[in-house]
Formats: structure tokens, sequence, C-alpha cells
């Protein structure tokens, strides 16, 4: 039972404890005491009406504890403020039998279920992980103005010289955009397949306005600078018109032959 001597305290601690414990993998009596700034006896007490309340605690060494979370499920949606109301129903149906801890448990589980349901799904790709000092290489000069070089992994490799001017991330994926030297062309080039990029002491001028225009307006990677796309509408040769009069007026509808 929650001792009567201020319940709301120790009760709000109880829940940053059981949070705590859904995020680490181990933790100490020692750890947890002092930051809490209270004593080890008192987390120990702590620990004990955890374990009252049926939450899987249980001490590998001597004052390190693990929660099992394979049987606790469905509490890492709560936060702490909440967790302290579960531990008290938990600490409360315990002491009225069996019965009316399944009771409980079938709640909990379906406020689960309410809480992660969700009509939408979306489903986020992790981003490329990045050599971060080729990337703050690539940052860096573009700050400074300077043409780079580097080796590109393409089909096959092949060198590419650059007036670098925007990192750019579209669909999960870092992207440098800028000037190909050798045909002077606007291209874009995948970080990840980039190895040893290297600055070079040409500088050059600026940044073409017109990059960040192309770049907002673009939505993904294979855009153009170059508004020189044709579109082409191809419309079918004309069909007959039925004509007919309803309450005096003409209906003039579209109909295919057969």
């Amino acid at each position: 039972m929650i001792a009567a001597d201020n319940p709301r305290k120790r009760l709000i601690r109880l829940g940053q404890i059981l949070k705590i414990f859904m995020e680490k993998e181990k933790v100490s009596t020692t750890w947890l005491s002092k930051y809490f700034q209270t004593t080890p006896r008192t987390i120990q007490r702590d620990l004990i009406l955890l374990k009252e309340a049926d939450f899987p605690l249980s001490e590998f060494s001597r004052g390190n504890y693990q929660l099992d979370k394979t049987l606790l499920k469905n509490f890492e949606v709560f936060d702490e403020t909440e967790l302290a109301l579960v531990i008290a129903i938990k600490n409360l149906v315990g002491q009225l039998g069996e019965p009316f801890q399944q009771a409980a448990d079938d709640i909990f589980n379906k406020l689960y279920e309410d809480v992660t349901t969700s009509p939408v799904f979306i489903k986020i790709d992790d981003s490329v992980i990045l050599d971060k000092r080729q990337f703050n290489r690539i940052v860096k000069a573009i700050r400074e103005k300077r043409q780079g070089t580097f080796e590109y992994q393409g089909f096959s490799p092949f060198d590419v010289n650059i007036e670098p001017y925007r990192v750019c991330f579209f669909d999960g994926f870092w992207y440098v955009v800028g000037k190909d030297l050798c045909d002077q062309k606007f291209k874009r080039y995948a970080l990840d397949k980039i190895t040893d990029f290297k600055p070079l002491s040409n500088n050059f001028r600026c940044v073409p306005a017109q990059v960040d225009r192309t770049l907002k307006e673009s939505g993904n990677i294979w855009f153009s600078s170059e508004r020189n796309i044709e579109v082409i509408v191809a419309v079918a040769r004309c069909i007959p018109i039925r004509r007919s009069r309803r309450n005096g007026w003409t209906d003039l509808s579209l109909f295919h032959s057969r």
C-alpha cells in the first residue's frame, strides 16, 4: 500500500522510476537515489512497492535492477503522470484479488489499443548514414565558395570536378547539387556515393540565385533548372454529339460508338 505520508509526491516519483526503467536496460539504486536526491532506503521501498504492484523488476546483482519489458507490454505509450496512476490502480486492485487484476489489465490493453490505433499510416524511411567529416568538408567548401573534386561511385567510378552550391535532403537521401565543371551543367550527386571529397584552390563567385528557387519548387531530387519540359496532350478525334430536347432545353451529351 502506498504510504500516507506525502503520497502524491511518492506516486509521481514511482511513475518517473518506472519510466526510467522502460528507457534503460539496467538501473542501480545508487543512481536513482542521486537522481531523486533521496536515500537508497527510500528507493528500495519504492522498488518493493513496484514489485507488489506486479511490475516484473528483478535484482540481477546487488543494488542493480532491470525490468522485463517483454512481460510489461503496452505501457511504453504512457507518460510519467499516467504511469503513476497505473501504479496506484495496480496497487489497489492487487489487494482485491485475481478477478480485479485481470479486469485492470484488460482495461490497460484497451487504452493502449485506443492510443496506438490510427486511421492514418505514415512510413518515413531512415536517412542514409553519412561520413560526417566528408559532409563537413563539402559544407565548408560551399561556405567558402571553393570548387571541389571527388570520386563518384556510380555504375563505374569516375572523377567529378564541381562548383558545390547546396547540400540537400530528398526522400531519405542526401545530395550535393552544383555545376559540373566538365560540361557546365547543373547536376546532383548522392552523398553516400561520394568518396574522397577535396576542396580546390579555385573559387567561384557566388551561388546562382535560381538554385534555392529550383530546390524549393521541386517535389523530388529529379528537378531541372531549365523550364524546357514539353507536355503533349493527345485528344481523340471528334465523336458524334447526340442532340435531344427535354423540357424545353437542349441536352448535348457525348456518346461512344461501338
